[in-house]
């Protein structure tokens, strides 16, 4: 007689463990360059920088609002954080991008221009963007080589330089659009205040003071529009790398 096997009995399956949460972009940091003694680039009329581009951060932040995206400014009034106190807001910041503002003192009138951090870094003044020590050629020193595997404080944005060109572009082609005149694509340079931000982070400036505040303020929606549209369609390309 032949004995039945016995019935078979199905281990039950290990649980999964929940996926990660997908990254996506929530926040965008916005940098107004200069304040407190500080002024920045000065126009002819007594224009000056630092109080151009806290108008241009509150008008860009409430575009970038409308768009779903919660901001962080830098700073509110007129002060002067330093690079590593505007850093480390960034910095603190989770699923974020920074973006700072800035108005040089050369280039054609109502253009604007886009620029991504450039390594290596080539040895100069210690400025920033858009400064009297002049505009976003804003210089770091070329650091000693660091200990393997250690990625200094002033290399920060190093991991992330790749999506900062894309972000830079999708900004300059938006802007060019708003700015006739302004290039298709973004550049890079050794932008001061970009070198410890680790996050996607760009500069970008407007040109120039000596347009006066009332022409340079008019560019003002067309910024706020062009820059809350390219973020818009930088977050369809998030998470950035590096995270």
């Amino acid at each position: 007689m032949q004995i039945p096997a016995p019935p078979q009995t199905q281990t039950p399956a290990a649980p999964q463990a929940p996926a990660a949460p997908a990254h996506t972009l929530r926040i965008v940091v916005l940098n107004p360059a200069h304040g407190g003694a500080d002024t920045g680039a000065r126009g002819p009329s007594g224009a000056a920088e630092k109080d151009l581009v806290l108008e241009f951060a509150q008008i860009v932040g409430d575009a970038l609002r409308e768009q779903g995206f919660q901001v962080v400014i830098t700073r509110r009034g007129d002060t002067d954080p330093s690079f590593d106190d505007r850093a480390t807001i960034a910095n603190a910041q989770s699923d974020a991008i920074f973006i700072s503002l800035h108005i040089g003192s050369t280039g054609p009138a109502g253009t604007v221009r886009t620029y991504t951090y450039l390594f290596p870094s080539v040895a100069g003044p210690n400025t920033t963007a858009g400064g009297q020590t002049q505009g976003v050629n804003a210089m770091a020193v070329q650091p000693a080589a660091p200990p393997p595997g250690f990625l200094p404080w002033r290399e920060a944005q190093q991991p992330y330089a790749q999506q900062s060109r894309n972000l830079g572009d999708l900004l300059q082609v938006e802007l060019a659009q708003k700015f006739k005149g302004s290039p298709e694509i973004s550049s890079s340079l050794p932008v001061y205040e970009l070198r410890s931000v680790a996050t996607p982070a760009v500069a970008v400036e407007i040109s120039n003071i000596a347009a006066g505040s009332q022409q340079l303020e008019a560019m003002a929606a067309g910024l706020a529009d062009g820059i809350a549209r390219a973020v818009a369609a930088y977050k369809t390309i998030y998470p950035a790398g590096g995270k």
